[in-house]
């Protein structure tokens, strides 16, 4: 795990270290613990390393005998050992004992095809001295990033979005800005800044001197509902599968531990863990003030009781919300809408305190088992239900009735894409509608959700299940753009590297190739884990309701903190806002105690991105 950066001048100049060094500097936090540059005129790649692997001899940039090839990663190659042992079977000669090392081998044999035999989490740019070229990747499920600029000057790259702009000078992109107003995230390719990129999750892109780039997508997954087997079958492939995930993750040099949810999705994974492994395994959880009928820690305890963990718990308040985000607000690269950032920065930190270099996660779960509720048929008379299931004037006529007493209800039912992508961003369209300058800036609000959501009315599976449709489209954008930039963004600001047991590319692949009567059996979120999982775990734990690891938003940043939000946004408003938001209807909401409740999710996202900006101008 570390932050990778290079260059490659396409105008005569010639690379220096101190380029390097100055994207390295500003990414620290991703590898505390060493640095390396490696130069060849116009080329350049570095990095700073958390050592995980090999702590002692896996420095890098990583060459091959021959000296012609050059790689930094960021990540991990799960599957490391068993690369490892084919390729000396083969004649390769390995000078430490890292994981990255296995990618050169494997790439002098195959070339770029190398990284279909790859089972991990990496982003990587590999310099082949010989052709001129830079080939950079990434992972198949975008759990590590990629950020990169391509000008007619340069090529620059790195892990983090500061790191970039030490070099490469750019500004924060106002339809960018309201983007991530309507989605909490920044989609696709994009970022908030202007001609900065993202490489998409299971791409891979050669760029050589001249400037010229080749992106190509190396993994699709495509193999819906295939699976012949019975169900007994399934659930033994399953386990098996899953238990394999856990064990390849267990790989590291450094102290592991595990957060542990009280959820189906953690626990699973600290039985699979506890089993495996021959020494108490650390478990952390974390409760919020003021979140009523959470069960959450009491289940995390219950689980921690039954594989006898050393468990800690973090009860973090409204204030320990606050003092942590102009913590973190100071470290980010890009802002992100979703509260579950603090969360899980605030135990990662807790979690690097008590020794931990590597931490488990449950992330990704939901979007291979149906867990949920948007994945499931919705109930009548929801706004989900006439969204997707009225058309035409009666649709029109359903939500202009609506909007007069839940505005923000009766957006909803206009579009099927507009009610799934509120469910996502918890975006509360009305009081945007309300408080946004201009009309061009909420046609863009509704314009953005309709572009990022096309599949809701496109059905991207064809001929499968309801479930299946909406679980793949979380997969592909949800999950990378927010679950997993928000855990990437908070364990490296940690010096922690986050792994995730769930997105193992071959259990993606089986949950997917699954019938979807076996996966979500029993017509139930989880179906079929929680069956394979019932004996394993406390009791009552498989069934209950499920929790989202956010904070409690209406009772924090509706009615406690909105002082707080008050403040930032009308007192302390930046240029930005300045442009896009009307501060006087924004003040009328904030005294609005209802409204401002139901808009607690915007008024954070809002909050949140006013004060990143304002640590951005530096």
């Amino acid at each position: 795990m570390c932050g990778i950066a290079g260059l490659i001048q396409f105008n005569g100049k010639e690379i220096s270290n101190r380029d390097l060094k100055q994207m390295t500097d500003a990414m620290i936090q991703r590898g505390p613990d060493d640095e390396g540059f490696y130069v060849d005129g116009k080329f350049g790649i570095a990095m700073r390393r958390l050592s995980i692997i090999d702590v002692k001899g896996g420095h890098q940039p990583i060459s091959n005998e021959a000296g012609n090839l050059h790689l930094v990663m960021n990540g991990e190659v799960y599957n490391f050992i068993e690369l490892r042992n084919q390729l000396k079977s083969r004649g390769h000669v390995f000078k430490t004992g890292s994981d990255a090392e296995v990618l050169i081998h494997l790439y002098e044999e195959k070339g770029t095809k190398a990284i279909n035999d790859l089972n991990g989490m990496f982003a990587f740019a590999l310099y082949d001295s010989i052709k001129k070229t830079i080939w950079v990747g990434r992972d198949r499920l975008g759990i590590k990033p990629f950020f990169y600029v391509l000008n007619e000057n340069y090529f620059v790259f790195s892990s983090d979005i500061k790191s970039i702009r030490k070099f490469h000078k750019s500004k924060i992109e106002h339809n960018s800005v309201i983007k991530y107003f309507s989605l909490a995230y920044s989609p696709s390719n994009e970022t908030v800044w202007k001609d900065i990129n993202k490489l998409e999750p299971a791409n891979y892109a050669t760029i050589d001197q001249l400037g010229k780039i080749k992106i190509q997508k190396y993994w699709t997954l495509n193999n819906f509902e295939s699976w012949k087997g019975n169900l007994n079958q399934a659930k033994a492939n399953l386990m098996e599968i899953f238990n394999d995930s856990v064990k390849l993750q267990l790989r590291t040099d450094v102290p592991l531990g595990v957060f542990l949810s009280g959820g189906l999705d953690s626990s699973a994974i600290v039985a699979s863990a506890s089993k495996q492994m021959n020494h108490p395994l650390k478990t952390f959880t974390v409760d919020f003030e003021g979140k009523e009928g959470t069960k959450d820690a009491y289940y995390a305890k219950k689980v921690s009781e039954m594989y006898q963990t050393d468990h800690f718990n973090f009860s973090m308040s409204s204030k320990d919300a606050i003092n942590t985000l102009d913590e973190l607000l100071e470290i980010i690269d890009e802002p992100l809408g979703d509260s579950a950032l603090l969360p899980t920065y605030i135990l990662s930190k807790y979690a690097r305190k008590n020794g931990i270099k590597v931490i488990l996660s449950g992330a990704g779960g939901d979007e291979l088992f149906g867990g949920y509720a948007r994945h499931w048929t919705p109930k009548f008379p929801s706004p989900d239900w006439f969204s997707e299931n009225t058309h035409g004037i009666t649709r029109k006529f359903i939500s202009d009735f609506w909007k007069t007493f839940q505005p923000q209800r009766g957006i909803r039912v206009l579009d099927p894409r507009l009610s799934w992508g509120v469910s996502i961003s918890g975006a509360d369209l009305s009081a945007l509608q309300n408080i946004l300058n201009d009309r061009v800036n909420y046609n863009l609000i509704l314009k953005t959700m309709y572009e990022e959501h096309m599949d809701m009315i496109k059905n991207p599976i064809k001929n499968k299940s309801y479930s299946y449709n909406r679980m793949f489209m979380d997969l592909n954008k949800y999950l990378p753009e927010n679950i997993l930039s928000l855990c990437d963004k908070a364990t490296m600001c940690t010096s922690i590297e986050g792994r995730f047991p769930f997105l193992d590319h071959r259990l993606v692949e089986f949950a997917f190739s699954l019938p979807s009567e076996f996966n979500l059996l029993n017509n139930t979120p989880k179906g079929l884990l929680k069956n394979i999982n019932v004996d394993l775990l406390p009791f009552g734990l498989c069934n209950r309701s499920k929790e989202g690891f956010n904070a409690p938003d209406k009772g924090w940043f509706g009615e406690i903190l909105k002082h707080k939000i008050k403040e930032e946004l009308l007192d302390n408003t930046s240029s930005v806002m300045e442009e896009l938001i009307n501060k006087n209807k924004l003040e009328k909401l904030l005294l609005n105690k209802k409204k401002s409740q139901n808009a607690a999710t915007t008024l954070y996202s809002l909050f949140l991105f006013n004060k990143w900006y304002l640590n951005q101008r530096n």
